[in-house]
């Protein structure tokens, strides 16, 4: 199965990353023009058996391509954003091939399947032992509760601030 990383994610660190771990990879400009229309390539891609991944909201809202989409019956990853650096993509992506492809296998198109970015949900909670935990937070002592001030009590300043305020200038280092 081959993932195909369109314009918005077609970084090398990211195609590279992947390829690294043997995944095949397939990156839009080297098979398209950049004015290439996106029903175009959609059809061509998933033509292929190409598995698309994008972080284009319009292959998903724009009426014109989601029927490219449908009628290609492509497989389409939707990455949440395009405004994130292309190492931090590329780093879900890693995290994220194994299930992407694991849908991909198990399902036929056309679908839309959204990816997260950054998302911890690989990380399990700690099997703690031998006096492991959580680390207690410090407790407050009663002498450190300040007692309320009855409302009758007027407490005045110990020292009576200037009539006009004065502007303090600091050295400059």
């Amino acid at each position: 199965m081959v993932l195909f990383l369109d314009a918005t994610h077609q970084s090398k660190v990211t195609a590279n990353l992947l390829r690294a771990l043997d995944v095949n990879v397939e990156v839009l400009r080297r098979h398209y023009l950049p004015a290439t229309p996106d029903p175009e390539w959609i059809r061509d891609a998933t033509g292929r058996g190409w598995v698309i991944i994008s972080g284009d909201k319009g292959i998903r809202e724009d009426g014109v391509n989601r029927h490219a989409v449908i009628k290609a019956r492509a497989k389409v990853f939707l990455l949440t954003d395009t405004t994130s650096r292309g190492a931090e993509w590329a780093a879900s992506l890693v995290m994220a091939r194994k299930k992407i492809l694991r849908i991909a296998e198990q399902n036929n198109g056309p679908f839309y399947c959204v990816v997260e970015k950054g998302n911890d949900h690989h990380v399990h909670k700690p099997e703690f032992f031998e006096g492991g935990g959580p680390i207690p937070s410090p407790s407050i002592s009663e002498s450190q509760i300040a007692a309320p001030m009855p409302a009758e009590t007027e407490v005045k300043p110990a020292i009576t601030p200037p009539a006009t305020q004065e502007k303090i200038l600091f050295p400059e280092e």
